[in-house]
């Protein structure tokens, strides 16, 4: 509780700061002097706040590539292989019309196309693994990029080839 406060003083502070460097610059005589060192001023502030995050304090990237999970494109020997497991998810990213005319059994189907298939994909465990495919790669590809680095699944393989090399095998 007290450091959620602080994080909150903290940030308040900063917003203050910033808004009075702003206010005090905009608000300067239109001597060009001073308006140049208003703004020298200013970005010397910014690039404070920039060298604290570059020091790790709140770094989000790094943050944001813990957090991401990973994706192998993977050939179909391997998916075969994996889909023994038994806590491995199948998930099937093609159209119904494309599922009607084959698919690995067992698998979900989450249409890639329609339009909630975000919002369906959010609601799996995320900390499953997943064997993603569609029919050529494309669209399991843009699938499986979607779950690790949008909505934080930790383990997605992409068949390569899709369903056309599956059905080859």
């Amino acid at each position: 509780m007290t450091r959620q406060r602080t994080k909150e003083q903290l940030a308040s502070k900063l917003i203050c700061t910033d808004t009075m460097m702003w206010s005090s610059f905009i608000n300067l005589p239109k001597n060009n002097f001073a308006r140049f060192f208003g703004l020298a001023l200013l970005l010397n502030g910014l690039l404070a706040c920039t060298s604290t995050t570059e020091k790790g304090i709140g770094n989000a990237s790094e943050q944001t590539q813990a957090i991401q999970g990973t994706i192998e494109d993977i050939d179909v020997a391997t998916f075969a292989a994996l889909m023994e497991q038994d806590s491995v998810i199948i998930l099937d990213v093609r159209t119904l019309a494309e599922v009607n005319a084959g698919a690995i059994e067992g698998a979900i189907h989450l249409d890639f196309y329609h339009p909630d298939f975000q919002d369906k994909l959010s609601l799996l465990d995320k900390s499953s693994t997943y064997l993603v495919y569609c029919r050529s790669g494309n669209r399991s590809s843009q699938a499986s990029a979607l779950m690790t680095e949008r909505l934080g699944f930790k383990d997605v393989k992409n068949l390569l080839g899709g369903y056309q090399a599956w059905a080859k095998q």
